[in-house]
């Protein structure tokens, strides 16, 4: 049994990639490998076969893994600020009146499943940018952790929003404009302003 669809057309060799993870760059290799596995070995033998590249596709696209790591540093965590054995400086998480985490108000298995939605961790984009802003918020407590993680935040925020690089787009376009209008620019050397995507 192979991977090819049951009836095979042009409509779905271009529709194909809309249900895959090779349009957006997330788990791309991953799936690739895995689906290459299957190929070669056929759908029954492959399952045994590429198992271990199937682990890896999984994890890449869940996130299981990683998750149950970081649930369990933060039990560890919890448990030693109870035992006393983190305190001062040490005891990163602080329950106060203030908010010092990131935790939501209410926490459920309804917020855990829904937290994703809302973040850059599913689709790929500033993905590595927001998981280094939360791991250094997440350690110092949200007060402390805007100073200490000051960078990472602008880091993220200009991924964001690319502030910058627009900022930066206009002043050279502003620069280029005044030289035309003082005919420093003339000639070839004129060219008209870039597309807004150009930069």
């Amino acid at each position: 049994m192979s991977l090819s669809p049951f009836l095979r057309s042009p409509f779905t060799d271009l529709t194909g990639g809309i249900h895959s993870h090779q349009m957006l760059g997330r788990c791309q290799k991953e799936e690739s490998r895995y689906m290459e596995c299957l190929e070669a070995y056929g759908l029954e033998r492959g399952k045994v076969k590429c198992a271990h590249l199937f682990d890896d596709f999984h994890e890449c696209q869940t996130s299981m893994k990683q998750y149950k790591r970081f649930v369990a540093m933060r039990r560890e965590r919890e448990r030693q600020i109870a035992e006393g054995k983190l305190n001062g400086d040490n005891k990163f998480v602080r329950v106060l009146k203030k908010m010092h985490n990131i935790s939501p108000f209410f926490r459920s298995p309804w917020t855990d499943l829904t937290g994703c939605i809302h973040s850059y961790q599913m689709l790929g984009r500033c993905q590595r940018e927001e998981m280094a802003m939360m791991d250094c918020l997440e350690a110092y407590g949200l007060d402390r952790g805007l100073v200490k993680c000051n960078y990472l935040v602008d880091d993220f925020r200009e991924c964001h929003t690319n502030m910058k690089q627009f900022k930066r787009f206009y002043a050279m376009r502003r620069e280029r404009e005044r030289q035309i209008s003082l005919k420093k620019l003339t000639g070839d050397k004129r060219y008209s302003s870039p597309l807004i995507d150009s930069y």
